[in-house]
């Protein structure tokens, strides 16, 4: 099993590890997975030459960050104009086009997992994100891919499995996803 994603799937994964630890060898690249431009541009390498049974992937909550003007990611949006997303829906729908047919070719079970909400996002930015997954759940139909829900999951205990960041998870959050 090969999980791809961001600093969520890295704290799912070993969780995931110990539940699997008799029926399947569980891995993840050594590093956050970031956006999905950097999917399309990485995923060769993390696919490496393994015959993978089963992908778990995810790309989105990087997807939102904004941009300022000159490309640099602006980590407090307060009171700034002239933002962009890093990844337009359009833009968006592109790469992780591009990351399904890559995948598909590995002939493994694709499992997508919608990116987890991200509760200290108000308005737009939280907007842009079930957007996000709202492209991705489309294309994932259209492809045939499972979607593993996870922002569904997330929403109504958020409070009890995030952290106070309000993006990652403790414990029992990790366990849960």
């Amino acid at each position: 099993v090969l999980i791809l994603g961001d600093s969520i799937s890295l704290g799912y994964t070993e969780p995931v590890r110990q539940l699997l630890k008799d029926k399947a060898d569980v891995r993840r690249p050594k590093e956050n997975c970031q956006h999905s431009a950097n999917g399309v541009k990485k995923l060769e390498g993390w696919l490496g030459t393994e015959k993978w049974d089963v992908i778990h992937f995810n790309f989105g909550i990087w997807d939102t960050h904004k941009l300022d003007e000159k490309g640099a990611l602006v980590r407090d949006e307060t009171g700034k104009t002239g933002l962009r997303l890093r990844h337009t829906p359009e833009q968006y729908r592109e790469n992780m086009a591009a990351i399904v047919k890559r995948l598909k070719r590995t002939e493994a079970s694709l499992i997508f997992a919608s990116t987890t909400p991200v509760l200290r996002y108000k308005g737009e930015r939280l907007q842009d994100l079930t957007r996000l997954n709202d492209v991705a759940g489309e294309l994932m139909k259209g492809n045939d891919v499972a979607v593993n829900d996870l922002y569904s999951l997330v929403l109504p205990n958020a409070k009890e499995w995030q952290t106070a960041d309000h993006v990652h998870f403790n414990k029992l959050g990790n366990e849960q996803l």
